[in-house]
């Protein structure tokens, strides 16, 4: 009967030893997560704090500009003229989808930009009188210069 007792002694104290080192060894694993996580969030507000943000962009900077051209249109001189306007588009496009609007008589050209390569455009200019009406218009004309921007 000893025999047996001293066995089942024996054997709840390897059980206790056991389950104690297997708290101790989850104990210390789950401070190593802790630790590692908090070096990680030190490190991203380090980062952070030291991160230089783009605040400007820099001017002429263009990750598409290689896919556009411009042309200068010369504007003519009509009497009266207050303002022009230039209506432009794509050849394949049924109306002027795009306008320059309220051009000062006074100045003898512009420049379209954004023209994409490739692609034929035309171009119409109105005068505008001082009450704002347009009163003539130049006949369609191509786009035949397109240089890069």
């Amino acid at each position: 009967m000893k025999n047996k007792k001293t066995r089942s002694k024996h054997i709840s104290s390897r059980i206790k030893k056991t389950s104690s080192s297997h708290k101790q060894s989850y104990i210390g694993f789950s401070r190593t997560i802790i630790y590692i996580s908090c070096l990680l969030l030190i490190f991203t507000i380090i980062g952070y704090t030291n991160h230089k943000v783009l605040t400007r962009s820099v001017e002429g900077a263009s990750i598409v500009r290689f896919l556009y051209g411009e042309e200068t249109v010369p504007l003519p001189r009509i009497t009266e003229a207050v303002t022009y306007n230039i209506y432009y588009k794509q050849t394949s496009e049924p109306v002027f989808t795009n306008s320059v609007r309220s051009i000062p008589a006074s100045i003898t050209s512009y420049t379209i930009s954004y023209l994409r390569k490739g692609s034929d455009y035309v171009y119409r200019i109105s005068a505008l009188n001082a009450s704002g009406s347009e009163f003539w218009w130049s006949s369609t004309l191509p786009l035949s210069h397109v240089q890069p921007m």
